[in-house]
């Protein structure tokens, strides 16, 4: 009797143990399980990607090339220096009194510096540079030492015809290109949240479909055991109970589809968010997003914030202002455009360095330089002819992309007000296909419905499913590409573009 006792202890204390650790397990993968919501995919996670780190590194570089812009116009200081120059060397040279040579030996080291400070002139094009130098030469041949020094010299170029004009050009296009990487950094920033929508959308469709499979299989099993039994009494034929047997082959191989399908997706989603997969995709779960889109959306409203917040016409007026630019610049290249330069200074030299400080000699010096072409059988003119034709060419194209725009614009709003009401129709005729099937199965069950009646009905059933499962992904991705258009959000009705700098400027 005491073996009996202590057998049954043993077996509760074993017992006991087993539960103890499956709820410490339980507990571990609860602590360790992460969840994936919609909200937090789309809004927070996705702005952490791989992606929008990209992104953010584009936008810097473009705000340092804005930042460059404006700095080339500030003062900028540059020293040259070399130390030391050495040379040995027989050189052949003309006698200039008699005109024969002889060969000479150069023996002689020199060291010269020069520091120059120089500012670039953005109304005139020109270039305003001041400057002072030393050069220092020792003849070693000779043992004579020479300092020449240029205590400062002050000098001015420029063009003389259309600097002004290439520098509104210039600072109008700068200006316009930093305005337009904000934008573009706000449409990228939405097209991978749009991205993440759709990959995060398939993940929840595959979950729901191997869910679907895995509840089909689970009927399958009692379908199956219920025609067992109705074979053996013979209330069903042979045929028709292996083609049950059958379905339920091809239910095991559609859940083990769905699997691979949802495993594929979930990938897909963490690679992009750049989350880990420790080779365990239970670790995440997902949940059904929140249906809140609204059920349409007016096509004069959608142009309204188009044209507000879109860097597309600031795109269109950038492309205009670089044809105009473009074509100037042919004009004045083909035209008579002297260049002219100024310079005033004071140099000296002498055996002692601070002698060649003293009593400094001035130093000037004006020249213009200029090209005329006198005849070039017509080929400047019709270079113009080709500028001008190129310049109305591109305005047309501009023209055009203008209209395109518009016009896709319009069939996107058209597009998601269609797909909306998809969505509503196929979840609707889903669940009436579900629960016509759920009705088959009784009316299986109670011998008042073929067995192909009940396979037809769940074919339509599956049909329905399928096409509920696009509908939702077509309308969120309507939805998204309205939303990265306008660089505003409908469910909320808020303007992105102060949200979307705030959130990443720590970033940026």
């Amino acid at each position: 009797m005491l073996p009996d006792v202590l057998g049954i202890k043993d077996q509760f204390i074993k017992v006991f143990i087993l539960q103890i650790f499956s709820l410490i397990g339980l507990n571990v993968f609860a602590q360790n399980s992460m969840t994936l919501s919609f909200e937090e995919v789309v809004n927070n996670l996705s702005l952490k990607s791989p992606s929008a780190k990209i992104v953010s590194i584009d936008l810097k570089n473009s705000k340092l090339e804005f930042d460059n812009y404006k700095k080339s116009f500030l003062p900028s200081i540059s020293l040259s220096l070399t130390p030391f120059n050495f040379n040995r060397s027989i050189n052949l040279l003309q006698n200039p009194s008699d005109g024969s040579y002889r060969y000479v030996e150069d023996y002689l080291g020199n060291t010269n510096g020069e520091l120059s400070l120089s500012q670039n002139i953005g109304v005139t094009g020109g270039q305003l540079t001041i400057n002072t130098s030393q050069n220092f030469v020792n003849e070693f041949s000779s043992s004579r030492r020479t300092f020449n020094s240029l205590p400062f010299s002050i000098s001015y170029s420029q063009s003389l015809f259309g600097g002004y004009r290439t520098y509104r050009y210039e600072k109008e296009q700068a200006y316009k290109k930093n305005t337009e990487s904000e934008l573009d950094y706000c449409i990228e920033i939405l097209k991978i949240q749009q991205q993440a929508s759709n990959l995060y959308i398939s993940v929840y469709a595959s979950l729901l479909e191997k869910n679907i499979k895995l509840s089909n299989l689970k009927q399958s099993d009692s379908l199956q055991r219920v025609a067992e039994v109705r074979f053996e009494t013979g209330s069903i034929t042979k045929h028709d109970y292996d083609l049950i047997k059958i379905k339920k082959t091809e239910r095991e191989y559609q859940l083990e589809e769905a699997k691979a399908k949802y495993k594929k997706h979930m990938k897909s989603l963490l690679d992009y968010l750049g989350l880990p997969t420790h080779n365990n995709l239970q670790k995440y779960k997902l949940f059904k997003p929140d249906f809140n889109l609204p059920f349409g959306l007016n096509k004069e409203t959608v142009l309204s914030i188009v044209n507000q917040n879109n860097p597309f016409r600031l795109k269109q007026e950038l492309k205009k202002l670089e044809i105009e630019a473009e074509f100037f610049n042919k004009k004045l290249n083909n035209s008579v455009n002297p260049n002219i330069s100024i310079s005033y200074g004071s140099n000296q030299f002498s055996d002692n360095f601070l002698d060649s400080y003293r009593n400094p000699n001035s130093r000037q010096s004006v020249s213009l330089s200029l090209s005329i072409p006198i005849f070039k059988w017509g080929v400047d003119k019709n270079t113009l002819k080709i500028a001008d034709n190129n310049y109305k060419k591109k305005l047309t194209i501009l023209k055009n992309e203008e209209i395109e725009f518009y016009n896709d614009l319009e069939e996107k709003t058209l597009v998601y007000n269609s797909t909306i009401n998809q969505f509503f129709l196929s979840e609707q005729k889903y669940k009436i296909y579900k629960k016509h099937y759920e009705l088959m199965q009784q009316t299986f069950l109670l011998e008042k419905a073929s067995i192909y009646d009940l396979y037809s009905a769940k074919n339509e059933e599956q049909n329905a499913m399928q096409k509920y499962i696009d509908a939702l992904n077509n309308v969120w991705d309507a939805y998204f590409t309205l939303r990265t258009l306008t660089l505003y959000d409908f469910v909320k009705n808020e303007e992105l573009i102060p949200k979307i700098i705030v959130k990443t400027k720590p970033n940026l």
